[in-house]
Order: structure tokens, then sequence, then C-alpha cells
């Protein structure tokens, strides 16, 4: 229990990044280390390109087009997206927090109970926002250790599980992060 009164639970688990190429097959691609996967992330972030559509068709033409006519495609669209994403280097580990957050589309109110006289009432929000939940996803990156493209992560449980590695897939192309999160 977190002391603003608020269960978390946290899983622990790996994320396994493994790079895959339409290359012949003696050209095995190479593994992309943590700090460069990160590092191109937080660039994309910084883009504000670090957004996936849930159900968005993707097409080779679309992807063609770029970053901007795809994010302006998927309105409608449900998404997550990457909101913060900080470093923290405790020798021999770094670790890097990613606060992700999924936006529903179709929610664009709530309830709320009074808890003392049990009234209710429907709270809206303007025309363009919508609902949302967050989670943080820990990942720890060796520093000077040899990096073999697997992680140790722990993962504060969210309502929607599963949609980390469409984040983690865009930027290196058809790069395969397998693992993450838990089923």
């Amino acid at each position: 229990m977190a002391d603003d009164g608020v269960q978390r639970f946290v899983l622990l688990n790996r994320l396994v990044s493994q790079s895959s190429t339409r290359a012949p097959e003696e050209h095995k691609p190479p593994t992309i280390p943590g700090d460069e996967l990160f590092g191109v992330i937080e660039k994309r972030r910084k883009e504000g390109w670090a957004i996936e559509f849930l159900g968005l068709p993707e097409t080779e033409i679309e992807a063609e087009k770029g970053e901007t006519a795809r994010i302006a495609s998927g309105k409608g669209y449900d998404f997550l997206f990457l909101r913060q994403i900080t470093t923290e280097e405790r020798p021999p580990w770094n670790f890097v927090t990613m606060l992700l957050e999924y936006v529903d589309a179709s929610k664009s109110s709530f309830s709320v109970v009074h808890t003392e006289n049990l009234t209710g009432r429907e709270i809206s929000g303007a025309e363009e926002e919508r609902g949302s939940r967050s989670a943080h996803v820990v990942v720890r990156l060796p520093i000077k250790q040899y990096d073999d493209g697997a992680y140790r992560c722990a993962i504060e449980v969210g309502d929607r599980g599963g949609l980390g590695d469409r984040l983690l897939l865009r930027p290196l192309g058809e790069c395969h992060v397998g693992k993450f999160p838990p089923p």
C-alpha cells in the first residue's frame, strides 16, 4: 500500500530486444543496445512521435508519408504515448523509467460520487479531451557489463497490458521486442 492510499502492483519481467532483417539467413542482425534503443525513443518523444494508435491500419505506403501524416490519420483511435522518460545511474546499472499513458478515444466523461451523501454526477472533458490511464515501466540497463539485449524491468500494472512493445517497435523498424509486458 503506497503512502497516498492507492494500491499499486508491480510486476517483474524481462524485456528482450531482438533485431530481425530481410537479408539472407547468414546475415544475422546485431543486437540493439538498450541505451541506443531508449535514446532513439527519447528523441521520438521530443519530436512528439512516440505515439502508437491501436487499430490503425498501417501499410508501407502510409509509413512512407511520414510521422506527421501517421499521427493525423490516427485521430479518433485509442492510443498509447510516452509522456516522460528519465534515466538514473546507480552503478553498476542505469535505470530507465518511462511514463506511458493510454488514451481511450471513446471516453470523454466519467462519473463521480460524493462519499458522504452518495449523490453522483458526470464530469465531462472539453471537446478534444479524452479519458486516460498511465503506468510506469522501469528497465535496468548495464553500464559497463556486456549488453546482450535482455533486460530486467518492473511494470506498474495498468488496465491496458501488452501495449508497451508497440512503442518500442516503431523507432527501430523491424526490431522485435518480446516478453513485454507480461500477458
